[in-house]
C-alpha cells in the first residue's frame, strides 16, 4: 500500500510542479487575472473559466485530464483516509492523523 501511496503522490507532485511553472509560460501583462498556481486543480478550472487565454490548452484539458481525476481521487483518498502520518519529534515518533476505522476506497 505504501509504494502505491508514494506512486500517486509523485504524480500528484509533478502536476503541483507544472501549475508552478505554467504561469511563467504566458505574457502576466497580457492576462488581466492571475493564473493560480498552488494547485493544478486550481490552474485547470481557471483555464477552463477563462477559456479565452488559451483555446487549445482549456480543450487539451477539458479532454485529456481525466485520468489525472481519477488519480487524484485515489491519491486523496488513501493519503487521507487509509494512511497513518507519522511526524518525528526529538525523542520519538509522534503520530499526526490516524485514519477512521472502516473507511474503504
Amino acid at each position: 500500500m505504501a509504494f502505491f501511496e508514494a506512486y500517486l503522490n509523485a504524480f500528484y507532485s509533478l502536476f503541483q510542479i507544472i501549475a508552478k511553472v505554467t504561469p511563467y509560460i504566458y505574457d502576466r501583462k497580457a492576462i488581466k487575472k492571475k493564473i493560480p498556481d498552488e494547485y493544478f486543480e486550481w490552474q485547470k478550472n481557471f483555464f477552463i473559466t477563462n477559456r479565452d487565454i488559451d483555446e487549445n490548452y482549456t480543450k487539451y484539458l477539458e479532454e485529456q485530464t481525466i485520468w489525472y481525476d481519477d488519480i487524484v481521487c485515489n491519491r486523496h483518498a488513501i493519503s487521507h483516509n487509509i494512511s497513518v502520518f507519522l511526524g518525528f519529534g526529538k525523542e520519538q515518533i509522534e503520530s499526526i492523523h490516524i485514519p477512521k476505522k472502516n473507511t474503504f476506497l
